[in-house]
C-alpha cells in the first residue's frame, strides 16, 4: 500500500515576516449591504482559524462599507478594500510606483441613452432595488443629467477610433456648470475647484507613494 503525501503546507516565513495564513478567502460584493454580514460571519464562524478573509466592493454603498469597517475593527484577519484602488501589498502598505513615461489614450464611452437605462433597469430589478427602478421612472427621455463635468472633444481621433466616433449617432451636451448644488456632487465640484486654481487634489485616496 502506498501513503499518499498530504496538502502541502505553506513555506516558511523569513526571518521578521509574519507567516501567512493557510487559507486566503477572496469575496466580492456590489451594493449587497443586506446579505455581507451574513456572508462574512459565515467564514467567521468556522472552527479553522488559519484564514484571512479579503473583502473587494465594487460600489460605494455606505452601508456596505459600514459593515465592511465594522468587521475590519473586530478581526485583523478581516481586510476590506474599494475595488483596485484599495490593493496594497502583502503587508498592507501601499505600492511603490513609478511614472511609466508612456502615453496612453483611454476611450471610454456612454451607452446610448435607451441603453443605458435598459441596463440600469436590468441591474435594479436583478438587485430587486425598488428606489432605483422609481429613479429611473423619473428620468427623462435623454436619460443623462444635463450638468456633468466634461468638455466637448475638439481634437483628431485616433484613426483606430475615428470610423467608431463617426458612426455615434448622439450626442450629450452639458451645461458644465461651475458648482451644481446637488448633495451628491457639492463637495466634489469645490475639491475640483481647488484642484484647479492650486494643483492640489483633496478627498482621494491613493493606495500608493510615487517614487522620484
Amino acid at each position: 500500500m502506498t501513503a499518499h503525501p498530504g496538502p502541502a503546507l505553506p513555506p516558511e516565513p523569513a526571518p521578521g515576516q509574519a507567516a501567512a495564513p493557510m487559507v486566503s478567502v477572496l469575496m466580492l460584493t456590489y451594493n449587497r449591504p443586506q446579505f455581507i454580514g451574513r456572508a462574512i460571519a459565515s467564514v467567521h464562524q468556522q472552527q479553522f482559524t488559519d484564514w484571512e478573509l479579503i473583502v473587494v466592493q465594487d460600489g460605494a454603498h455606505p452601508e456596505t462599507a459600514r459593515v465592511l469597517a465594522e468587521w475590519s475593527r473586530r478581526d485583523p484577519r478581516i481586510r476590506a478594500w474599494g475595488g483596485a484602488q484599495g490593493f496594497r501589498t502583502t503587508d498592507g502598505e501601499k505600492l511603490r510606483v513609478k511614472h511609466s513615461g508612456g502615453h496612453y489614450l483611454h476611450y471610454g464611452f456612454a451607452l446610448e441613452p435607451s441603453q443605458a437605462r435598459v441596463r440600469k433597469t436590468n441591474f435594479a430589478e436583478l438587485y430587486n432595488d425598488t428606489k432605483a427602478l422609481a429613479r429611473l421612472s423619473d428620468q427623462p427621455e435623454r436619460f443623462y443629467d444635463d450638468d456633468q463635468k466634461v468638455r466637448p472633444f475638439k481634437g483628431t481621433h485616433p484613426a483606430v477610433m475615428r470610423e467608431l466616433a463617426a458612426a455615434a449617432h448622439w450626442t450629450y451636451t452639458s451645461r458644465n456648470p461651475l458648482i451644481r448644488f446637488r448633495r451628491n456632487y457639492f463637495w466634489e465640484d469645490i475639491a475640483l475647484m481647488i484642484q484647479r486654481c492650486t494643483g492640489i487634489t483633496l478627498g482621494v485616496h491613493r493606495n500608493y507613494r510615487l517614487l522620484k
